[in-house]
């Protein structure tokens, strides 16, 4: 639930306490988020699922470099997912993955994981090999 403070603080940002309160309410209640918040593994387990097989398909050299580092999917997506990647980078950005979020879905979670991951490829590879 500790990720659930950034979400609230974003709509904060935006709106008074009462518009906050019903805001978060209403996104909380959709299948996507109460079931990742109750920790419902087999949801959690079907989105990683999902995840590694687009990761593994778009940037097939960075999954096996994570295969090999042991570094496991769910560690940073179930977060990802949580927060809406408001806790990874620049606000205004994330203020615009949520908005697009509303839009489309978690798909778009999924998407701009790939992004990210796509941006940073280089330098995660290279970070790892001193």
């Amino acid at each position: 639930m500790q990720n659930m403070s950034y979400l609230v603080g974003t709509f904060l940002e935006y709106c008074d306490e009462q518009e906050c309160f019903i805001a978060l309410t209403n996104l909380i209640h959709q299948h996507y988020f109460l079931n990742l918040f109750r920790g419902f593994i087999s949801d959690v387990k079907l989105r990683v699922a999902l995840f590694e097989q687009y990761f593994k398909q778009n940037l097939p050299d960075l999954y096996e470099h994570f295969e090999f580092l042991e570094i496991e999917t769910a560690f940073y997506l179930t977060d990802w997912m949580l927060t809406c990647f408001v806790n990874v980078i620049d606000f205004k950005i994330a203020c615009r993955i949520i908005d697009c979020f509303l839009l489309d879905g978690e798909v778009f979670i999924f998407k701009t994981g790939i992004a990210l991951l796509i941006y940073f490829q280089s330098t995660l590879i290279k970070s790892s090999h001193y």
